[in-house]
């Protein structure tokens, strides 16, 4: 668990913006992990990780609402914590993982593809709903929204019934759009973006 927790902390500080480190990144990766080092003894503790909060889940790239530095989600593997503060909208937090063509702008089809994407990860029987034992899995496929789903089951599950439907995540990725979409205009431009973290 100490190891993921490293490796994701480490991605996220090559990588903010990604699950992935592309070659580029790599090339950098000796002075983002630097900067994990507060105190420049040249290693890197839990507590660097951690960050300041004694103990606050999230790590050092976390910050919630109207707080200073990249924007993260809060909570970590385990949820949101006590102390966390309050937490940004999921799509402020992971704009350009959802931004597929990589074209700055937010389509209504981007948003409902990575939904459909990372509900057929986990309907392992693909049968349209997910089970609290697909849910428990780890999905099958790497999206941005995958760990959006399984956090969020309760959110996603619109009629209370305790089955989440492929129809009730896509329904959410639109409500999102339609919540950020401004201007009505089909997208999500990095103004509309920037005017809801306000």
């Amino acid at each position: 668990m100490k190891d993921r927790h490293f490796a994701n902390t480490s991605i996220k500080a090559v990588s903010p913006n990604s699950v992935a480190i592309s070659k580029a990144e790599l090339r950098g990766a000796a002075a983002a992990l630097r900067k994990l080092d507060k105190n420049k003894d040249g290693r890197i503790t839990a507590e660097e990780i951690r960050g300041p909060g004694n103990g606050r889940r999230g790590g050092p790239l976390d910050r919630p609402r109207g707080g200073s530095g990249s924007p993260r989600q809060t909570g970590g593997p385990h949820g949101t914590q006590p102390g966390d503060g309050p937490r940004e909208p999921w799509i402020l937090v992971h704009p350009d993982e959802i931004d597929l063509d990589k074209n700055k702008i937010i389509s209504r089809d981007e948003i409902v593809g990575e939904a459909t994407k990372a509900f057929a990860g986990y309907d392992t029987n693909n049968d349209g709903k997910l089970s609290p034992g697909e849910l428990s899995g780890r999905g099958g496929s790497l999206s941005a929204m995958g760990g959006f789903l399984k956090g969020h089951s309760k959110e996603i599950d619109r009629d209370g019934n305790g089955i989440r439907t492929q129809a009730e995540a896509v329904g959410n990725a639109e409500r999102m759009f339609v919540k950020m979409d401004h201007n009505n205009d089909g997208k999500i431009t990095p103004e509309e973006i920037e005017d809801s973290r306000r």
